[in-house]
């Protein structure tokens, strides 16, 4: 298509990457998505999620899209990110869409690191009501799952849920914010409006460590 846009969305898997693709698509339906992940070197995972890169790569397909990784541990994750950045722009990549709510520094990171790439950024998400964000991705029709938890944030009990209406009550009776910007927990996105096809999620335990409680060997099947 002539004159299309071409943009990359920072992605996690979980549910706030998915619904600022969403929302931003449904202003810029013709743009051509990429999407980018960052797995940290020496654990063979990504930052917090704990999801290998075979798992994203299936939840890609799943939604008919381009996904590429970059790879670094804590004291190189700006460069190796702006390597991978820097690849995209050599593709055509003008643009790029993240999921944060509310959180200033992580705002002052990605317009520092956008401006020295001359990429331009938008957040669609952002300044919006917390517990907003969460039920608009659930009215919405998707659904995702709570693949780990921060010990001292979030309860153990809300590992493998599905994120909906019922557990946003539950969490908020236990104090928890249900929108997971601080870190609370995390999820892994298997159905929606940008999916081609259903996921389902399996689990065969849980592990532990860097601070959080997470679903071990997860895999993916197409429902």
């Amino acid at each position: 298509m002539k004159n299309q846009e071409y943009i990359f969305c920072s992605w996690s898997g979980g549910k706030d990457c998915c619904l600022a693709l969403d929302s931003y698509l449904r202003t810029n339906p013709n743009s051509k998505v990429h999407l980018l992940t960052m797995i940290k070197k020496s654990l063979g995972k990504t930052y917090g999620h704990f999801i290998t890169e075979g798992l994203l790569q299936k939840q890609a397909d799943a939604m008919g899209l381009e996904i590429s990784f970059g790879y670094s541990d804590d004291s190189n994750y700006e460069d190796n990110w702006c390597i991978e950045l820097e690849r995209l722009k050599k593709k055509g990549v003008t643009k790029g869409i993240f999921g944060d709510i509310d959180l200033q520094v992580h705002h002052e990171w990605i317009e520092r690191v956008m401006k020295k790439l001359k990429l331009q950024f938008e957040m669609p998400l952002w300044s919006k009501k917390r517990k907003d964000v969460v039920e608009d991705f659930i009215n919405k029709g998707y659904k995702a799952t709570i693949i780990s938890i921060r010990e001292e944030k979030c309860q153990e009990k809300y590992l493998g849920k599905t994120l909906d209406l019922n557990c946003v009550e539950e969490m908020e009776k236990d104090a928890i914010d249900p929108s997971a910007e601080g870190g609370e927990f995390h999820t892994f996105t298997v159905t929606g409006p940008l999916f081609k096809r259903n996921l389902a999620l399996f689990s065969d335990g849980i592990s532990e460590g860097n601070n959080h409680v997470y679903l071990n060997n997860l895999e993916l099947v197409s429902k």
